[in-house]
């Protein structure tokens, strides 16, 4: 009887410890993921500031230029048209 209550504690210690290595290891997959969306996260928000300036200062400036030619371009027909 006593043969038969060891087998049943060893049984439930090896069934334990297949559960808590489970554990462990979905633990560290979870841990790996979370580093990886922080680190996606980060890359997403993080902007290189000097670079985005030159960027947009480059938009405004080809803006700029498209209003002028525009313009330009409106005000000779409508000049050409009235003569």
């Amino acid at each position: 009887a006593v043969d038969t209550q060891i087998s049943k504690v060893v049984s439930a210690r090896s069934d334990f410890g297949s559960k808590i290595n489970w554990i462990d290891a979905n633990k560290q997959r979870n841990d790996l993921a979370k580093v990886n969306f922080t680190k996606f996260v980060s890359d997403i928000q993080d902007t290189d500031i000097p670079s985005a300036a030159v960027e947009l200062q480059t938009a405004q400036t080809a803006y700029q230029a498209a209003l002028q030619s525009t313009a330009h371009a409106f005000q000779s027909s409508l000049l050409d048209f009235l003569k």
